[in-house]
């Protein structure tokens, strides 16, 4: 099911020169953008907004220490060679250094951390970073650098790490 489900997103891949710049730009570039949008609207944001963003970024943060740790321990046992390595009908659309692991995916951990964190301080912000973070789920898919599974359980990771950090913080 899983290679399935990659072969048919990858075959999207190559078809259309406009839609190979899309999922190239969501499967690398907007996990630079997030980080820099959140960093202006906190410094653009009123003194009582300030103290929510504040708040969002510890929870972005202590969410980021536990989520990579987790990412980590992943790798050590238990190790998925990239799609595009296993199954040569993959063709990727992005170059990945050094190839890594491809499970689970560090790039949608990644943004839907800051999705979830940003979530909590502004609705609007935080259901537009969560559409792009599933966008760049879907782009590393189509792109053939993950598997549907790998970006699945960056989603959990990250959710999962928000969530028991937002319990730790309550404390």
């Amino acid at each position: 099911m899983d290679y399935w489900l990659l072969k048919n997103l990858n075959m999207l891949a190559g078809q259309n020169v406009w839609l190979d710049a899309l999922v190239i730009f969501f499967a690398q570039f907007v996990i630079c953008f997030l980080p820099l949008i959140t960093v202006l609207i906190y410094f653009l944001s009123s003194r009582f907004q300030k103290n929510k963003y504040q708040r969002a970024l510890l929870l972005l943060l202590f969410s980021l220490i536990l989520a990579e740790a987790i990412y980590l321990v992943i790798g050590l046992i238990y190790y998925q060679p990239r799609p595009f390595l296993s199954h040569p009908a993959v063709n990727p659309l992005v170059d990945v250094i050094g190839s890594g692991q491809s499970f689970p995916s560090n790039h949608t951990i990644l943004v839907f951390l800051f999705s979830l964190a940003i979530l909590g301080a502004n609705q609007v912000v935080g259901i537009i970073f969560l559409c792009l973070s599933v966008l760049v789920g879907l782009s590393r898919i189509i792109a053939g650098v993950h598997y549907p599974s790998d970006v699945l359980a960056g989603v959990i990771i990250a959710i999962l790490s928000t969530w028991l950090i937002k319990k730790i913080m309550r404390k």
